[in-house]
């Protein structure tokens, strides 16, 4: 059965949109003979949000973006498809910037609204989200609309709110479900247990175990493809090592390792399991297969690290620990940087 992306990717359809605003500038120029033609195009602002992801040029690529926002034909199109991009690299700080541009040039677009409370969740900026999506709610078009349910159910939670949570996280299954009961045969469709599992950490937050169990259980795990196994694995491991089910926790980790052995994830959290037990021994080939596959992995640099040192191997481990200090500055400078990306670009826009 195919699958059909998650959420930056299933709003893909709008980076589409670069090429229509870029398109629109010819016309607005010859309305405005006086306006300087553009300088850039669709590749150029993809390049930008690369770079911008690797922190390469970060300064060249912030001035690239903010001045195509003003040399584009539609600046509210062109700031809603920068802003999907942005979210989907994770730059978050910069997509709600570019997102607050498009929502105040298209209010009623629901899509910009959705994406924008999509950008505060990733910021645990909760009250902001909640406007957002509720506003979405209101303006997207009829139908199943499963993410604007899950994401409301992740900012319940942080509100603490934990009736409505559940509420929220059972209606995206429900969406979930309708949304793929319309659809032809071939046609891509919602993975569920992405919206199942969401139900079970409602759960696992407000400290309701047995309840998120009892949603794993119903989880036909033989439909699910090998990511959906081992997220679904994961899930009950760490929720059988918050009850203290120390021997069926290890045996779920090791299930999810089975399932998934290069996953940097599943390595990383049996990791913790073991040193939270005392086990620097058994952590060790964990943290040190998750630094592998993820070299800006923060947590797996510092616990490796702490591992290393009670080994007793203190060069190896104070390596460690300057290699973690290094990555976490670097997250921290880009950070600034791209809040003063955002300060500048409403700034600039009148905002």
């Amino acid at each position: 059965m195919k699958r059909a992306p998650r959420i930056a990717a299933f709003c893909a359809a709008l980076v589409a949109g670069l090429a229509v605003a870029f398109a629109a500038a010819p016309a607005a120029r010859a309305q405005d003979p006086g306006r300087p033609p553009p300088k850039f195009d669709e590749a150029a602002v993809k390049k930008a949000v690369g770079q911008l992801r690797r922190g390469k040029d970060v300064d060249k690529n912030v001035a690239l973006l903010r001045a195509a926002v003003d040399q584009v034909g539609d600046p509210g199109a062109f700031a809603r498809d920068v802003g999907v991009l942005l979210l989907g690299e994770k730059l978050f700080e910069a997509a709600q910037g570019f997102l607050e541009i498009a929502r105040a040039r298209r209010p009623q677009d629901g899509i910009v609204a959705q994406q924008l409370g999509n950008a505060h969740v990733a910021q645990y900026h909760y009250a902001e989200a909640q406007e957002q999506l509720l506003a979405a709610e209101k303006l997207l078009p009829p139908g199943p609309h499963p993410y604007v349910h899950e994401y409301l159910s992740m900012v319940l939670i942080g509100l603490q709110k934990a009736d409505e949570s559940e509420a929220r996280a059972k209606r995206a299954i429900a969406e979930a479900q309708a949304f793929n009961a319309a659809q032809p045969p071939g046609a891509a469709t919602l993975d569920l247990v992405e919206f199942e599992l969401n139900l079970a950490n409602v759960h696992q937050r407000f400290l309701r175990p047995d309840d998120a169990l009892r949603v794993l259980d119903g989880i036909d795990l033989e439909s699910l493809d090998k990511t959906g196994r081992a997220k679904a694995w994961l899930a009950r491991a760490q929720i059988l090592d918050s009850k203290g089910d120390e021997s069926a926790a290890l045996a779920a980790f090791e299930k999810q390792r089975e399932v998934a052995p290069d996953d940097v994830n599943g390595a990383y959290e049996f990791a913790l399991f073991h040193v939270r037990r005392h086990a620097p021994a058994a952590a060790r080939p964990l943290l040190e297969q998750a630094v592998n596959l993820d070299p800006d992995h923060e947590g797996a640099h510092y616990n490796l690290a702490r591992v290393l040192l009670r080994l007793g191997e203190k060069e190896a481990g104070a390596e460690l620990m300057t290699r973690y200090e290094k990555i976490h500055a670097a997250r921290i400078a880009a950070e600034i940087k791209l809040a003063e990306m955002r300060h500048h670009l409403l700034e600039r826009l009148g905002r």
